[in-house]
């Protein structure tokens, strides 16, 4: 197999792998962070670890020492992990602009939402710390502490007391949110279940004052981001150097591992050439 197919295969392989993982992530089917998981999301991890399987095929095929396969293995099946692991945001799609009555949470093809006629009250706003428990294989459980900073997405005129319908969530609390940035956007959440977490903790610790108005039945949690066209470009910009240098590292491994002897592999010494006996009238008489 030549070094340009074997490189253009692993980079494929990887890139849609990775796409898939993406997809499923974007769906809600596929959670790397949270508490256990549910039967959906196994058997999109199933189908997602089946997706990478034939890629790891490749190096063992393509490659003349084992340690390059090894290596090789290595990077083509962290690629796609790490491809779905740093999917925040989608950055393809509309972004249509409603009234905060007419909110819903993203979906489809949509890439976020704007609201006209509201936006995230920073003084309101708080960070709010909560911790998930997971089942340890040793017995007991495994705590993983992450820190939110939420905001209710409401008019000029609420007051605490009022019901919020919508809830604006940063993953970041290093960062500043921006919450009265005109150029922001809420985007769908791909870990929703922790940011469902981070907004009940948000009105467990900060109960409302004066009189309890009952809260929608399912409010809109969004993830909000202060330049949404920055959003954007950030993700695929983290995608293409995740991409970039998996693929660079790949093609100098296919490169040394092809450019080898002809038939030298893992270690192996090249077969001999018979050796032709010369013709009757080269042959000296005894």
């Amino acid at each position: 197999m030549s070094w340009a197919r074997t490189t253009l295969l692993g980079i494929a392989g990887m890139a849609g792998a990775g796409a898939f993982g993406i997809l499923l992530r974007w769906l809600g089917l596929l959670s790397f962070f949270g508490a256990e998981m549910s039967t959906a999301e196994m058997i999109a991890l199933v189908l997602f670890v089946l997706a990478i399987l034939p890629t790891l095929i490749l190096p063992l095929v393509a490659l003349r020492r084992i340690w390059m396969g090894i290596l090789a293995m290595v990077i083509v099946a962290i690629t796609p992990f790490a491809l779905a692991v740093m999917t925040k945001v989608q950055p393809f799609g509309p972004i249509p602009a409603l009234a905060l009555a007419d909110a819903r949470a993203p979906g489809g093809l949509e890439t976020g939402i704007r609201i006209t006629d509201a936006a995230p009250r920073g003084e309101f706003a708080r960070r709010v710390v909560f911790g998930v428990s997971t089942p340890s294989r040793r017995g007991g459980s495994t705590t993983t502490t992450y820190t939110y900073q939420v905001a209710p997405v409401v008019h000029a005129q609420w007051v605490p007391g009022m019901p919020v319908r919508v809830w604006a969530v940063m993953e970041r609390a290093d960062q500043d949110p921006g919450w009265d940035s005109a150029s922001g956007a809420l985007f769908r959440p791909v870990d929703i279940g922790l940011a469902e977490r981070a907004v009940r903790r948000f009105r467990a610790e900060r109960p409302a004052a004066g009189p309890a108005v009952p809260e929608p039945a399912v409010p809109v949690i969004a993830l909000w981001a202060a330049d949404a066209g920055a959003a954007r470009l950030d993700q695929v910009t983290i995608w293409a150097q995740i991409l970039g240098g998996a693929s660079l590292a790949w093609a100098a491994l296919a490169w040394l591992g092809t450019g080898s002897r002809p038939g030298e592999r893992y270690g192996s010494r090249p077969p001999v050439a018979p050796v032709k006996p010369p013709p009757r009238w080269q042959r000296r008489p005894r």
